[in-house]
């Protein structure tokens, strides 16, 4: 890798690092990755996911444990949460650099490809937002190196690291980590017909990986039996087919839809690259765009669908696109004259909805980031596709700090309405949430948080799996939970409800409090 990608990649992940502190916790799913990294790293339990005081089996502890990890170097913060997403980032673009070094040969279409795959905008929403994905998607690309390596060079050694690196993937997110892994291995065994024969060491490879993938799973359900059902029935088999159980059932077209959106601005010679050039000869590409529409095809099959679910295909649109970027110079060019027009309207469509919207501070800072990209444009006539992507790339980095700074509640952010709670309630030591689920509450509140169920889906906690009733946990579905909920110090107290919920707040909860006040949609109750 040559100096000058080493400092594209160096300006990014500073570009990354000064970014991924500003915006608050995002809810549900980030604010709960953060805050169960946060009970981890408060309590040195690494093994039992918490959520709340509650067990949170969802997903393997690995990605907790990296934030965990965050916390205990940079202190409990959103800088803190984040900063391994940016190390695994800056992992991904060295080993798409890499894979497409060894396949190819070709150390310009190289860069090309870590320059494409850096400026997706789903990789930069996984990097931006904490979640299980980023982790899982270096495992992936480790993978597939780790797989090329041996297929090249017949290292054992490459042998078994891939096995290693699958196992870490299934301790992110369960075995989805096989799929797109094995859309690569069957595509590359068809079209390029390696040849190899099963030795000891494949077996010894596979052996350790299944003993890394199923060591947590194993003394989980060793400790407690029940979760073998719910791993297997509730986490697996509804995930893929009956994903109205955990309401994130969309329909067969969503990814068709999403998918030019996730890899904008590439998506046209993306488009052009495929139905101009169909006759390619080349093997590797054919792998490539295969690849990623099998595994867009085999999740728009799955019945819960979200958008980082198909972020293992960025590697492989990337790649194809850099490979008919670097044989086709006339579409890499119309690339570059599209980019720049689509800047343009990127930055100022940004400043004209926040004038228009009175947020005159981040329509500022676009404009200032608008003329610095008009003066350099003017100054440097002729610009390479990694220059020009020098500000592509931040340029999305900054509208959506922009946006998380001016309408934090439009990204579901609590961290401003918490701040006041603090402020304006220093007695209350307990926070009572009235039928929503607020991970972010227990971070940013400083307080002792009890939520409380009554009808949403949302707030509903599986506590099958404690040994004692919940102290921080009502149902009141349940007749003794309601008799729990009477016996509230309410001098201590401070009783959180949505507004539109109001209606359905039980009389002998609200009858408690005397004081009343609303703030950004929400009734604070209070004596």
């Amino acid at each position: 890798m040559g100096r000058k990608s080493i400092g594209y990649l160096f300006i990014l992940i500073v570009g990354l690092l000064l970014a991924i502190g500003i915006p608050g916790f995002m809810e549900s799913s980030e604010a709960r990755y953060a805050a169960i990294g946060y009970e981890m790293f408060s309590s040195g339990d690494y093994l039992h996911p918490y959520l709340l005081g509650i067990y949170h089996f969802h997903k393997p502890p690995l990605t907790y444990i990296i934030t965990a990890l965050g916390y205990s170097i940079f202190g409990v913060n959103e800088f803190g949460a984040r900063f391994f997403l940016v190390v695994a980032y800056a992992i991904q673009l060295l080993l798409v650099y890499r894979i497409n070094l060894l396949l190819f040969g070709n150390a310009k279409q190289s860069r090309l490809a870590m320059i494409i795959y850096a400026g997706f905008p789903i990789v930069l929403i996984s990097v931006l937002n904490l979640t299980t994905d980023a982790y899982l998607n270096t495992f992936f690309m480790a993978a597939v190196y780790f797989y090329i390596c041996y297929y090249q060079k017949k290292n054992y050694s490459s042998l078994y690291l891939l096995a290693i690196m699958l196992g870490l993937g299934v301790l992110t997110k369960g075995p989805v980590v096989f799929l797109p892994f094995g859309v690569f291995i069957v595509l590359f065994q068809s079209f390029l017909k390696p040849k190899w024969k099963w030795t000891i060491h494949h077996w010894m490879a596979l052996i350790l990986c299944v003993f890394i993938s199923v060591s947590w799973f194993a003394y989980m359900v060793g400790t407690v039996p029940k979760l073998w059902e719910y791993f297997i029935g509730y986490q697996l088999k509804d995930r893929i087919f009956n994903a109205e159980v955990f309401h994130r059932a969309e329909p067969f077209w969503y990814y068709l839809i999403l998918a030019p959106l996730l890899i904008f601005p590439y998506s046209v010679p993306l488009i052009f690259g495929v139905f101009k050039n169909r006759g390619t000869r080349n093997a590797l590409a054919k792998v490539f765009i295969a690849g990623a529409l099998i595994i867009i095809f085999i999740f728009s099959l799955f019945s819960s669908k979200l958008i980082l679910y198909i972020l293992p295909s960025s590697l492989f649109f990337a790649s194809f696109i850099a490979y008919k970027l670097n044989t086709h110079p006339k579409q890499l060019q119309l690339l570059i004259h599209t980019m720049t027009w689509e800047l343009y309207i990127l930055i100022g469509g940004g400043v004209l909805f926040f004038l228009f919207s009175a947020l005159f501070i981040p329509a500022a800072l676009l404009s200032v980031f608008l003329l610095g990209f008009l003066c350099c444009r003017f100054k440097g006539k002729k610009w390479s596709f990694g220059v020009l992507n020098l500000w592509f790339v931040p340029t999305l980095m900054a509208l959506f700090v922009c946006f998380s700074l001016a309408m934090p509640s439009k990204l579901n952010s609590y961290r401003e309405l918490f701040g006041w709670i603090s402020k304006s309630y220093p007695s209350q030591r307990i926070l009572v949430i009235y039928d929503h689920l607020i991970p972010s509450a227990e971070l940013y509140s400083n307080k002792k948080v009890l939520t409380i169920h009554d009808r949403r889906f949302q707030s509903l906690r599986e506590i099958q799996f404690e040994d004692v009733v919940p102290v921080n946990y009502y149902d009141l579905n349940k007749t003794e939970d309601q008799q729990r909920v009477r016996n509230f110090n309410d001098n201590k107290v401070l009783f959180m409800v949505k507004k539109k919920d109001i209606k359905f707040v039980p009389a002998y909860l609200s009858d408690h409090f005397k004081n009343r006040k609303e703030r950004n949609g929400w009734y604070f109750y209070s004596n």
